[in-house]
């Protein structure tokens, strides 16, 4: 007489093995969807840096679109050039290409920019105004400060890229 019972006990572990596959399987069948669309999302909508015109893909994750950083740090990271360089003892002007506005429920991104700027490069004292002898321009992009810094008779003494600017008052102004 022939024993089939280890023909058997092989069979039950096949069938257990097909059965995991098609599970696994049909989960990645099903899942496929939500990455094509993560994965889509992911790269219609570049990310803009705070205070920038220019995306820059490399400060967010390329599967998810989630930030790499948060926005103190790549804020930090823009401000680094002129982090120690600056003088801490007098006022610095401040200008940007963002109105200001008040505070009954508008926009206030003029002013968390100015914080984000004042944490950066501290423990430099910054002013408000244009009127000093000094001024940081922080703008959307170069090619805006550069018309702003004019129009307000300002000289650009160094240009940082990605609209950071050190700006000096022109004599006689």
């Amino acid at each position: 007489m022939i024993d089939f019972r280890p023909w058997l006990h092989r069979l039950a572990a096949l069938r257990a093995q097909l059965a995991v596959v098609a599970v696994c399987t049909l989960s990645l069948i099903n899942a496929f969807p939500y990455f094509t669309f993560v994965t889509k999302q992911a790269t219609e909508s570049r990310r803009v840096l705070p205070g920038t015109s220019e995306a820059t893909s490399q400060d967010f994750d390329p599967l998810f679109g989630y930030p790499l950083a948060d926005e103190i740090s790549l804020w930090d990271k823009r401000f680094a050039e002129l982090k120690g360089t600056l003088p801490v003892d007098r006022s610095i002007g401040y200008l940007s290409d963002l109105p200001p506005r008040d505070a009954n429920g508008s926009d206030l991104t003029y002013f968390k920019h100015f914080f984000l700027t004042l944490y950066a490069l501290a423990p430099c004292n910054f002013d408000l105004s244009d009127e000093r002898p000094l001024v940081l321009g922080n703008f959307q992009s170069s090619h805006i400060g550069k018309r702003i810094a004019s129009e307000r008779h300002l000289k650009i003494l160094q240009d940082l890229g990605n609209g950071v600017m050190l700006l000096k008052r022109e004599a006689g102004r």
